[in-house]
């Protein structure tokens, strides 16, 4: 089984989003479904039954409060250069997710990378055009604010028109 820990985004988050995906999306470009944009805390990958028993006892040590963040603006992964992923950022509220993100890590160690909050909109095989993207990428502003109140772990699972991700378990966070 294909799994993962993330921060689902909230609704109106999802909309907007979506209304950017629609003046990005083109040949080569790949828009994530409203429906699946989360912020990523930690992917697993395949585990098996054990793994998965596992992670749902270890996710009862996140006592992490709740936090309230901004998403603004977009941008590339790994680069300007050699897009690979488009995203959304986190603005205000950063540090309280880096927290979150980063007892995640500790409960789940394996990560060397500094986590850097963000929301996957797109996944790119190719960019016809990359000045024009990277200008609409640019001009993205505030996206508005989500209280984040729980992690879950979702099954993902690969399908030929994209995946789908099911909710396992979910922990909420604290007041």
């Amino acid at each position: 089984m294909r799994v993962f820990l993330a921060i689902p985004a909230a609704e109106k988050i999802r909309e907007r989003a979506s209304e950017i995906t629609l003046k990005i999306k083109s040949k080569g470009i790949k828009t994530v479904k409203p429906e699946n944009m989360h912020f990523t805390a930690k992917f697993f990958g395949e585990v098996s039954a054990d793994q998965l028993e596992e992670i749902k006892k270890k996710m009862e040590k996140i006592k992490k409060k709740k936090a309230t963040i901004k998403i603004s603006g977009a941008g590339t992964f790994p680069n300007e250069s050699r897009i690979k992923i488009i995203w959304l950022g986190v603005k205000d509220g950063k540090e309280d997710m880096l927290g979150i993100l980063g007892e995640v890590n500790a409960i789940f160690p394996g990560e060397k990378k500094k986590p850097v909050p963000h929301m996957t909109i797109a996944r790119v095989r190719f960019v016809k055009n990359r000045k024009k993207l990277m200008e609409d990428l640019k001009k993205v502003g505030e996206i508005g604010k989500m209280e984040i109140n729980e992690i879950v772990l979702y099954q993902s699972i690969l399908k030929p028109e994209g995946p789908e991700y099911v909710p396992i378990k979910r922990v909420a966070l604290d007041d």
